[in-house]
């Protein structure tokens, strides 16, 4: 799928993800491997979006498609 596309659908897909994953090292506030990730990071994340969703700071649609990029990289990982 990744030979498929054009460079600029590449970029915009490479900025996605690395911003999604940097936002989760934010929200955390700690980078760590793939491998030590825990039930518990997951839940931080999930009050991080879901703080920012109330705070009126995002859309929840934001957060889902943030949470589904990460979901994504975690599963091809």
């Amino acid at each position: 799928v990744m030979a498929k596309k054009s460079a600029d659908q590449l970029r915009k897909w490479r900025v996605t993800r690395a911003t999604s994953i940097e936002t989760f090292i934010n929200a955390l506030g700690v980078d760590c491997l793939v491998r030590e990730l825990t039930l518990h990071h997951a839940h931080v994340l999930h009050r991080y979006w879901q703080q920012r969703v109330l705070n009126g700071e995002i859309r929840i649609n934001s957060a889902n498609r943030l949470m589904r990029n990460l979901s994504g990289l975690y599963s091809t990982i």
